[in-house]
């Protein structure tokens, strides 16, 4: 069920983070970075006082000065690996209606997207301005539309800090060009991110205050508000941070303010919460507001308590891993996976860069966070299926001093799924890359299930890793093999035709009975573009001793440097050729304007992600009967292509074949799908499998 970073990553972290040890694995979160900053080789060019926002793995750097100190209008967007480094260079992707500088910025998140929302900042002249930019984002990131919408402030306000939670948008503190101390809160009354009246919240800062920064960290009961930092009314820097919870009904914020420390006073910094830790970085240090400083404060956010900053005896903020030069009036960043990004700023002259820094916090850590966990995603098994238990591979080196201990809840909905409470499942067995299996006291009949991963350490430079978890279950009863082959019908006459299936031994049979390729987007540079492909498994046997339905077969996209062998996930064992085996596992292979259609199993694809690395899919688990979606990602020039795809592909000899690929099929001649043109479909009828065939986006 969960294998690789791409699985884990969609769940809900406490103060555990990824980590890439093999494929993917969960930890507790290391207190700071894993590992020294590194320079990033895609530079912006020369910013400060920019916004900086991210949106799952793209990130934007909004308007602030330019070299030559002149407020600009640019948004610039960058797209980063999940747990490394920015995968292409810096693209214009939009523009403000006015030039900013100091501006604030914040996401929202919708069902189709976000909400980009810009508030305040100054103008070209230095005068503050009472405006609020917002526009679209779309489930890729990208900004829609030309036109930005606006809303409006009481004042004209820059170099405030602006955060969002459950549905209202928090203006706080900010100068007018004075600081002040007032949080305004906005409810956002639709998914176009249209704003309602203002709020004057009851609760204020302790004092006036300007470039200071916020963020927000929500909790299994509830969210939290964490100001920290800026520059009062007397030109000195602020050492405290102010936090607090949201009221989850109207919004407002809890009194009163629960307050610590900084080591020191810092304005102008960036700010970054990870899964539980808080990160300030960079700044100007010190009451007289003079000094640019490398250093990195970390805060660990505690559950339980819920939302207290731990107490580590010597304080709540720990010094950690500096950044490489001195950094002020930077944007900060976070992606998916916990990578942070520092970018641009002013250096310790003064001197405005557009040199962006990364920092990781999936890896090895110099201290773990001494308690975390782990909340997956919903798995949903479908109906029919009976939940008979759970399994994970863990790793636990000291039995006395780590645990690793799993829990687990299930519904027939999801919306009661999270009232149902967690169920003890067991603790991890010691070793490393061990496998525990404790099933259920009496089977589930229940479609959603969710687990819950608690760990433990007493050492500080260690951590228990969740490797893999796996739900075991009954399947329902397996369809019957048809007794005829009905003739193919095409939405795109395919230049291949389904061979009936001979009799003879029992052997899977993968095919391709719908593909659909993108339209073309007519985008100015290169974007990634989604091709959807159904593949089926239309043999006698399937590749589980006992087969499963089509929601629990396995896929994932994977990318590997071209000429090397493709990886495998740890829990797939694969045995070549062998189509009994639990868990055999095929490659699929997308074709995009080839020079001749691919015939062979040993020709492989060109589809290549945005760091030029050739991308593919990888199944495993394919039941008899059943069908499974696999949606690949390419990095496409705008135009109109030609699109071929093949299932059970080799990638390199002796694992596997020219003719037979992988997997010993009933037929070999049926593997491949195309050609068809961007915005066209592929469609063979199966005849029996119709019921399992795609939604109707591909009909």
């Amino acid at each position: 069920m969960h294998t690789t970073t791409a699985d884990f990553v969609r769940g809900t972290f406490y103060a555990t983070g990824l980590r890439n040890f093999a494929d993917g694995e969960v930890q507790l979160i290391p207190v700071g970075l894993a590992s020294p900053w590194v320079t990033e080789t895609h530079s912006l060019p020369p910013r400060a006082e920019l916004a900086a926002v991210s949106f799952d793995n793209m990130l934007y750097a909004i308007a602030g000065l330019d070299g030559s100190q002149t407020a600009t209008t640019t948004i610039y967007t960058a797209t980063t690996s999940l747990t490394g480094t920015i995968t292409a260079g810096w693209s214009l992707v939009d523009n403000l209606p006015v030039a900013l500088a100091g501006a604030a910025a914040v996401i929202s998140r919708t069902q189709s997207g976000g909400i980009l929302y810009v508030v305040g900042g100054s103008d070209s002249g230095g005068t503050p301005v009472n405006s609020i930019y917002f526009k679209s984002l779309g489930s890729d990131g990208s900004l829609l539309g030309s036109t930005w919408s606006t809303a409006t402030l009481p004042l004209g306000l820059g170099y405030s800090t602006v955060v969002v939670n459950n549905g209202y948008l928090y203006v706080i503190g900010g100068g007018t060009p004075a600081p002040i101390n007032t949080i305004y809160r906005y409810p956002i009354v639709n998914s176009s991110g249209t704003l309602g009246g203002v709020i004057t919240d009851a609760l204020a800062l302790g004092k006036d205050l300007l470039n200071l920064a916020a963020t927000t960290w929500k909790g299994p009961t509830k969210s939290f508000l964490y100001v920290t930092g800026g520059l009062d009314n007397f030109d000195q820097g602020s050492e405290t941070t102010y936090y607090t919870s949201f009221d989850p009904t109207t919004g407002a914020l809890v009194s009163p303010w629960i307050t610590t420390t900084l080591v020191n006073a810092f304005n102008a910094h960036g700010i970054a919460q990870v899964n539980g830790s808080v990160h300030i970085v960079g700044g100007k240090e010190g009451l007289g507001n003079n000094t640019a400083t490398t250093k990195v404060q970390t805060g660990l956010i505690d559950n339980p308590p819920e939302g207290i900053l731990h107490d580590w005896g010597a304080g709540v903020w720990l010094v950690t891993e500096p950044l490489p030069q001195p950094r002020f009036y930077h944007g900060v960043a976070t992606n998916l996976g916990g990578e942070i990004f520092a970018i641009g700023g002013r250096d310790n002259t003064g001197t405005i860069t557009g040199t962006v820094y990364h920092g990781s916090t999936s890896g090895a850590g110099a201290t773990y966070a001494p308690t975390g966990n782990y909340v997956s995603p919903v798995f949903d098994a479908a109906a029919g299926v009976g939940l008979t238990g759970l399994k994970w591979n863990s790793s636990i080196t000291s039995t006395s001093q780590m645990t690793l201990s799993m829990w687990y809840r299930a519904s027939n909905s999801v919306t009661t799924l999270e009232t149902v409470p967690w169920t003890f499942s067991g603790n991890s067995l010691p070793g490393v890359g061990v496998t525990t299996t404790v099933p259920f006291a009496s089977e589930l009949n229940l479609r959603y299930l969710q687990y819950r991963a608690v760990f433990t350490t007493t050492i500080t430079n260690q951590s228990p890793m969740l490797n893999a978890v796996a739900v075991t279950y009954r399947p329902p009863p397996t369809p019957p093999p048809p007794t005829t082959v009905p003739p193919p019908t095409t939405t795109i006459p395919p230049t291949t035709t389904v061979t009936p299936v001979p009799p003879g031994a029992s052997l899977p049979d993968l095919m391709i009975p719908d593909m659909r390729a993108p339209a073309n987007q007519s985008n100015p540079s290169p974007i990634s573009y989604t091709i959807n492909i159904s593949v089926a498994n239309w043999g006698t046997a399937g590749f589980n001793k006992i087969p499963v339905i089509s929601k629990t077969a396995k896929w994932i996209q994977q990318s590997s440097p071209r000429g090397a062998p493709r990886p495998i996930p740890n829990d797939v064992r694969a045995a070549s050729r062998n189509a009994l085996t639990t868990y055999t596992h095929f490659w699929v292979d997308v074709y995009i304007d080839p020079t001749s259609p691919p015939t062979m199993a040993n020709t492989l694809g060109n589809c290549s992600n945005q760091g030029g690395l050739p991308s593919y899919g990888l199944v495993y688990a394919l039941g008899i009967g059943e069908i499974t979606n696999v949606a690949i990602q390419c990095w496409l020039a705008q135009g109109t292509h030609t699109y071929y795809a093949q299932v059970d592909t080799c990638d390199g000899q002796p694992a596997c074949t020219s003719t037979a690929g992988y997997v010993e099929e009933r037929s070999e001649t049926n593997n491949i799908a195309g050609a068809i043109q961007s915005g066209q479909t592929w469609h063979i009828d199966l005849g029996w499998l119709n019921p399992l065939m795609l939604p109707s986006i591909f009909r």
